[in-house]
């Protein structure tokens, strides 16, 4: 949780840092929850809840 957390709040930090990162988003990666042939983390899971963006 405590690291999806950091990622999603400093994206602007990282998209800067990192080129490959420049077209992460939240909501991308909320699209890409139950769709992956493995799950989600649980605190990962936990996070995109809490931001409303899964139920």
């Amino acid at each position: 949780y405590a690291i999806v957390k950091a990622v999603f709040d400093n994206l602007d930090t990282l998209r800067t840092a990192v080129a490959a990162a420049k077209d992460t988003s939240l909501e991308a990666t909320a699209k890409l929850f139950g769709r992956l042939p493995i799950p989600f983390h649980p605190g990962a899971e936990r996070y995109l809840k809490e931001k409303g963006l899964i139920k």
